[in-house]
């Protein structure tokens, strides 16, 4: 028998304004989980930047001290329907939660119904139409925002860096296309960039990996020492637009290379 378990399966979400909404969960021999919302006003971003709060599990003492200067918004009982002692993958729909419907930036606490532990699994994540595309380099980062919902570039939307205390480094606004340049001293003290517009944010950690790798799928190809992997801003292009498309070249080891002729 293996041991009851319900986690987030991501570590940072984005759910647009518009659409349904879900939440990616993992669980193992449990058919209910409680999830109670909080949301964080503008003027507290700050403060949940320098709290440091992990998405994926948290000691109560440190949710507490934290969840103090938020609202709780919404909490429910889902319900789910586990396989016996294997992993099942769930999308909870939270769509029907009125509190969700504006945007802003959210916290989600997740238990077992009728199970008190130490540590509860937690997730943040933002409500709204802005998708942000990163390219790190030395001393500049280069971010392109785009209208998830429209499928367009989101122009003059206000886009800063910022370290692990909450203390903005670089800011500038993103032009017609949707892309902007910050100038920084050290992309090492770089933490958080933060995009903004009107009520909408958009919050992406920089310190993580550029481009979760296992997103693709593996040993279906024969073995080759340069692997390319290609993504791009959206899915889908209307017929004369430009498609940008990048592409990640990796050896067989899965490490960096450079100087690759095209």
């Amino acid at each position: 028998h293996i041991s009851p378990q319900a986690v987030f399966s991501s570590t940072g979400y984005l759910m647009p304004l518009s659409g349904p909404k879900t939440l990616p969960i993992t669980v193992t021999n449990v058919d209910q989980v409680n999830l109670d919302f909080y949301h964080i006003n503008a003027n507290q971003y700050k403060v949940f930047l320098k709290s440091r709060l992990n998405a994926g599990s948290e000691y109560n003492y440190q949710l507490n001290r934290f969840l103090q200067q938020t609202k709780l918004i919404y909490s429910s009982r889902f319900r789910v329907k586990p396989k016996k002692n294997q992993r099942t993958f769930v999308n909870l729909d939270v769509s029907h939660v009125t509190e969700l419907q504006r945007p802003g930036l959210y916290i989600a606490v997740m238990s077992k119904a009728g199970q008190y532990e130490n540590r509860q699994s937690v997730i943040y994540f933002t409500v709204s139409d802005l998708a942000v595309h990163v390219r790190q380099y030395e001393h500049k980062i280069i971010a392109q925002v785009m209208d998830v919902i429209l499928g367009e570039p989101a122009a003059d939307v206000e886009v800063a860096i910022y370290d692990k205390d909450g203390v903005e480094l670089a800011n500038n606004n993103s032009d017609d296309q949707g892309v902007t340049e910050l100038a920084t001293v050290d992309n090492v003290k770089g933490s958080y960039l933060i995009a903004k517009k009107n009520q909408h944010i958009t919050i992406l950690p920089i310190k993580k990996a550029s481009l979760d790798l296992s997103d693709f799928n593996n040993a279906l190809s024969p073995h080759s020492d340069i692997q390319a992997f290609s993504f791009g801003p959206r899915d889908l292009f209307r017929p004369g637009e430009v498609a940008q498309v990048q592409i990640l070249l990796r050896d067989f080891d899965g490490q960096q290379l450079s100087k690759v002729p095209l």
